[in-house]
């Protein structure tokens, strides 16, 4: 994954990225358990409105930081989870649990990336490691990406 560093950390210590870079990680990891909580709860409510646009700001919110720190694959991935739940919220498509299924094994993929994320603070290696990169596989959901291991 690239990163546009010259905009994003131009004139930042490396103190300073490490500590921004820590508020996206954590900021990541709180959006992805509340995801996981809200993908139980709408497997047994999937007629839940408030919790589908709950799940959709969620993927909004992981598009937008994820683009900010320019980490494009992470962010086209939501963007397409949130899309996906635009056409659920839409009644354009229904919740099952094969849905529910593959959402979770999607977030498991973004915990992976963050993980390794996390473990690699160096300012030239921030969030876009090959090896994170390589965590990302494209499966096609009714024309939509997603992740998944």
């Amino acid at each position: 994954m690239e990163i546009s560093k010259d905009s994003l950390f131009e004139g930042m210590s490396e103190e300073e990225i490490k500590e921004l870079t820590q508020v996206f990680i954590d900021d990541v990891k709180d959006k992805l358990e509340d995801l996981s909580h809200y993908l139980i709860v709408i497997e047994r409510e999937p007629k839940n409105r408030e919790i589908v646009n709950e799940i959709f700001r969620i993927f909004h919110s992981l598009k937008g930081s994820s683009s900010t720190f320019g980490f494009k694959e992470i962010s086209n991935v939501a963007h397409s989870l949130e899309h996906f739940f635009i056409e659920i919220r839409d009644n354009k498509r229904e919740i099952t649990s094969e849905l529910i299924d593959l959402l979770l094994e999607s977030l498991d993929s973004f915990k992976q990336i963050i993980l390794k994320v996390e473990s690699n603070q160096n300012p030239d290696c921030l969030l876009y490691t090959s090896d994170a990169a390589d965590e990302l596989d494209s499966v096609d959901l009714g024309g939509r990406r997603i992740i998944k291991k």
